[in-house]
């Protein structure tokens, strides 16, 4: 599913109930969040891209 449709359609229950049920009661903040949809029907190179994008938000989060 495109991310642009699970944010806004279904207003991303699930990362929402994340944050506010999980992460927000043990105290986590601030919390960033990156979607990413459809990842199947990307090319090999777009999908690459991706993943060195979130390496690189994995790498500045420590």
């Amino acid at each position: 599913m495109p991310a642009m449709v699970y944010r806004h359609l279904y207003r991303a229950h699930s990362v929402t109930s994340l944050e506010r049920n999980i992460l927000g009661f043990v105290g986590l903040s601030p919390v960033r969040e990156t979607l990413i949809g459809s990842v199947e029907a990307m090319s090999e190179p777009k999908r690459d891209e991706w993943f060195r994008k979130l390496h690189e938000l994995g790498v500045r989060a420590r």
